[in-house]
């Protein structure tokens, strides 16, 4: 999973601001009750995304363990490039967890953002990432984006300052919208932190198989059992009979476990685009019609739960 640090920064960058322009674009809603609904939808989502990016967290440890099995079981060295790659890679990972988190931590506190001390808080943060920003050096792709995002910030930070609540409400909408781009331009690379892993799974598995050190006595135990019996197979001819049966259950749980990691990843996307729609008509002064999170948060709490399940690793 490769970036650029400056990609990354951006990343950064565009998901501390949400907390920010969230609360900013709820303080100028004419209803309070719409605007506290969207900040709890906000919290609940971004408490989602923590813990969808620290199941990848445990994808990529698995993954280095995995890549160590396999060195053994090829026999050469374990490569230290690989290994640093993806301590980079779970690094980065690692910082959008915390920023999720702290994004959900913000908007569950939404009633306190009205507070003058809040305010200059807010204010200061504005400031520091519209300094970010302007420091970035992006690629020709990610060049528009970026100045959208900084003339935004810019136009926010003034609003905020001013204590134009209503002007700053404004700002969210191409704000949002560069949160979701961003997401969904590296949405593909979340879902290969995940594939790599149960790749590398999938290979130790075959060749753990084809030398016969995977258990096969259950393959034989349902005709032994209604007498009694319990089987023990050692004989080579039974063990290799049913290596193409244990080859073709690793190769469709391996197509399983890609299709559930792109679902995984849609899904909370999907959840992202729905937030961007609610937080700007309540914004707007519209009403919030739906006062629950995004339906689609369920697949990805479904997808974390699964992940836990199988690495016995709790978040």
């Amino acid at each position: 999973m490769s970036r650029t640090g400056h990609g990354w920064r951006l990343a950064r960058a565009v998901v501390a601001a949400l907390a920010l322009w969230t609360m900013g674009a709820l303080q100028g809603c004419k209803t309070h009750d719409d605007a506290v609904a969207a900040a709890e939808q906000m919290a609940e989502t971004a408490a989602t995304m923590q813990r969808y990016f620290a199941t990848l967290d445990t994808l990529i440890v698995k993954n280095e363990e995995a890549q160590r099995a396999q060195s053994y079981l090829l026999r050469v060295d374990f490569d230290a490039a690989a290994l640093g790659q993806m301590e980079d890679t779970r690094a980065e990972i690692g910082k959008r967890a915390r920023l999720a988190a702290e994004v959900a931590r913000i908007s569950a506190a939404f009633a306190e953002i009205t507070s003058s001390q809040a305010d200059h808080e807010a204010a200061t943060a504005a400031g520091a990432l519209k300094s970010e920003l302007t420091t970035l050096k992006l690629g020709a792709s990610s060049d528009a984006a970026a100045k959208a995002l900084l003339a935004a910030v810019t136009s926010l930070v003034n609003a905020v300052r001013a204590h134009d609540e209503v002007k700053a409400a404004k700002l969210l909408e191409p704000v949002m919208a560069a949160l979701c781009d961003f997401y969904d331009s590296e949405k593909p690379l979340y879902v290969s932190v995940a594939d790599g892993y149960y790749a590398a799974a999938a290979s130790n598995a075959k060749e753990l198989i084809r030398r016969d050190q995977v258990a096969t006595n259950e393959r034989y135990r349902s005709s032994l059992e209604p007498f009694g019996l319990q089987p023990d197979v050692h004989a080579p001819e039974l063990l290799k009979a049913v290596h193409e049966d244990l080859k073709q259950q690793v190769e469709q749980r391996l197509l399983q476990h890609k299709r559930d990691d792109a679902d995984a990843a849609d899904a909370l996307g999907e959840a992202l685009h729905r937030m961007r729609e609610r937080v700007d008509a309540v914004a707007k002064g519209r009403a919030l019609r739906v006062r629950m999170p995004p339906l689609t948060l369920a697949g990805v709490k479904a997808w974390v739960a699964e992940v836990q399940m199988e690495t016995g690793v709790s978040l």
